[in-house]
């Protein structure tokens, strides 16, 4: 999967997407910020674009989790072999990328590829929910724990 910033960014920094928002670079793992979407107001509801993505390939398959981590609790690290996940945290978080550790705010939209072991933190004081894509929808494709350690 990519996405389609408006000019490429292969290392760590920031990038402007096709919708505006800002779009944070860290190798293999890219974020947007739900804050820097754009909402547009219509009757009743309004809605923010926050994501635009491309795929390179026909996925085939997508499978749809709710995570709920207890408060101040984390999941457990780890990576996936062939598949790649977006996540969506309902409340603020705190996810962990390999060696890279990324507050998110509720809305916000987190890639991350294949290979990279990661692992969310609930706040202390409070739970989080989390959705979670997975592309394609392989159901045995967790990598053992190796060389990542989480800082908790």
């Amino acid at each position: 999967m990519t996405v389609t910033p408006s000019h490429s960014n292969c290392g760590e920094g920031e990038a402007q997407s096709n919708t505006g928002n800002r779009l944070l670079v860290m190798a293999m793992v890219k974020v947007y910020r739900a804050k820097d979407a754009d909402a547009e107001s219509k009757e009743g509801y309004s809605a923010r674009y926050v994501a635009d993505l491309l795929f390179k390939k026909a996925t085939g398959s997508a499978g749809i989790i709710l995570v709920d981590v207890d408060a101040g609790k984390q999941t457990q690290p780890h990576a996936h072999a062939h598949l790649e996940e977006i996540f969506i945290p309902l409340s603020s978080a705190v996810i962990e990328v390999d060696d890279k550790r990324i507050e998110l705010e509720e809305g916000d939209v987190v890639i991350v590829e294949a290979g990279r072991h990661h692992c969310f933190q609930a706040q202390e004081n409070q739970p989080l929910r989390i959705i979670a894509i997975k592309i394609p929808n392989l159901k045995n494709d967790k990598v053992e724990q190796t060389h990542y350690s989480s800082n908790q």
